[in-house]
């Protein structure tokens, strides 16, 4: 808030602008951009921010980063659970393709990944373990301050956590690797 303070000083307004998506989508403009701030503001950065990709206003400043947190929870969770599944059906017998195409056909955004989680090849990386780790810290704070129970963003922490020492810098798809060194 002392940016967006600082700027007003100045006659200028402040917006809040964080990204989902990863670099392919980026380069290709196709990011969804989640902003934060005064309307008019937001209305004025649209045709620049437009560049990017879908532009979609959440609400008053700080609200966009807290949505970023929110989605990203939602990926670390959804690749944990198909890390484990995975590691979990394939220790069981089945074929791992087979278990990867149910899981991508109730996450879709799997799909994606592909590579990295059939053939457990973490490069190139889009989005580092050690980044998600941040966040769910964050996230784990912001939820904590609100009242929140959120068992499943605690593990998906701890699930991260685990894999820092070892895959912090390959792509978030690694945190499967805590599940086959169990």
């Amino acid at each position: 808030m002392e940016v967006a303070e600082a700027a007003a000083g100045r006659g200028a307004a402040f917006i809040e602008a964080p990204v989902l998506g990863f670099p392919p989508a980026a380069a290709a403009g196709r990011l969804l951009v989640l902003v934060g701030g005064d309307d008019t503001a937001i209305e004025g950065a649209r045709p620049v921010l437009g560049a990017l990709g879908e532009v979609r206003p959440i609400g008053p400043l700080g609200s966009a980063i807290r949505m970023k947190l929110v989605a990203n929870s939602y990926l670390a969770i959804t690749h944990a659970a198909a890390a484990e599944l995975l590691a979990a059906g394939t220790r069981s017998g089945l074929d791992i393709e087979a278990v990867f195409a149910v899981l991508a056909r109730f996450v879709p955004l799997l799909e994606s990944r592909r590579a990295e989680f059939v053939e457990r090849r973490y490069e190139p990386v889009l989005f580092r373990v050690a980044d998600l780790a941040k966040d769910l810290g964050l996230a784990g704070d912001l939820y904590r301050d609100g009242g929140s129970y959120t068992p499943f963003t605690q593990v998906a922490d701890d699930l991260y956590t685990r894999a820092l020492p070892d895959h912090a810098e390959l792509d978030i798809p690694a945190v499967a690797e805590t599940f086959y060194d169990a």
